[in-house]
């Protein structure tokens, strides 16, 4: 169920941050499409983790009855959202630039 969560979360912030890089290299080179395109999504990507994490706090901090089920499920969903946002912010714009490197130098060299 955690896994499911995470995987939904990490995958709107990579649909978003992907949408704005490319919609940037229309207008500019990759490097800087990249780098305009995470520094105008950095708000968003951690409004999303903190929205959750904050949310399931409680949960993950809770000591009392029943709280054996929920505590585990809470504690990882609160680390793998901020794990996925750091990850979506660092690692995918690489993996983005490697992808499209060959592209964008096919563009500029015709």
């Amino acid at each position: 169920m955690g896994f499911i969560i995470l995987f939904g979360v990490n995958t709107i912030n990579s649909i978003i941050l992907i949408a704005v890089m490319k919609e940037n290299m229309r207008r500019m080179d990759l490097k800087e499409a990249i780098s305009n395109g995470v520094h105008s999504r950095i708000r968003p990507i951690v409004m999303i983790a903190l929205m959750g994490s904050i949310g399931l706090l409680p949960a993950a901090l809770s000591t009392g009855m029943g709280s054996e089920v929920q505590k585990p499920l809470a504690i990882m969903i609160v680390g793998g959202l901020l794990i996925c946002m750091i990850l979506s912010l660092t690692v995918l714009p690489q993996i983005f630039y490697f992808s499209y490197r060959r592209k964008a130098t096919r563009h500029q060299n015709p």
